[in-house]
């Protein structure tokens, strides 16, 4: 295992405004409409999801600074699931998704409670930065939605 570089904790509303600032046009195409916090609010306030008991927002801190934010589903039965996973576009190029994507399935069984034999993420064909970050993070396309416009990517996590 190598030295953790980034850390992984839950959101906190007192981040929401900094969060927010991220939005550009690239990540509300792919990521979010109205903000990581009303996003999150979505999982908080559903019947389906369990927010911090199979669905954790998870905010990725380098040092003191927030670089990056996450939803992640888990559960036992299920692959792990990130949907979305948004770095600060002021570091976009920098290989930061990629190596948070790394840093967190090399370090998975200390930030979630469940364990999965794998993770499988939908992504927009068409968002070609998260599929290099998931590809650096070891996720292969398994298959195509038959509309053609998103690929379902996974890997194996033992």
């Amino acid at each position: 295992m190598r030295a953790v570089k980034y850390c992984f904790f839950d959101y906190a509303p007192a981040l929401h405004s900094a969060l927010d600032a991220w939005r550009s046009e690239a990540i509300s195409r792919f990521a979010m409409d109205n903000g990581i916090g009303e996003e999150w609010q979505y999982y908080v306030n559903s019947k389906e999801y369990r927010a911090g008991v199979d669905t954790f927002c998870k905010v990725v801190l380098l040092g003191e600074c927030p670089v990056a934010v996450m939803i992640v589903f888990c559960n036992p039965d299920y692959p792990v699931g990130i949907n979305p996973i948004i770095v600060d576009p002021a570091l976009a190029g920098q290989g930061h998704g990629g190596a948070i994507l790394r840093e967190f399935f090399e370090n998975i069984d200390a930030i979630l409670p469940f364990h999965s034999s794998r993770a499988e993420v939908v992504i927009d064909l068409e968002n070609t930065a998260s599929i290099r970050a998931f590809a650096k993070a070891g996720f292969t396309l398994a298959r195509v939605h038959p509309d053609g416009d998103v690929g379902y990517y996974e890997r194996a996590l033992d």
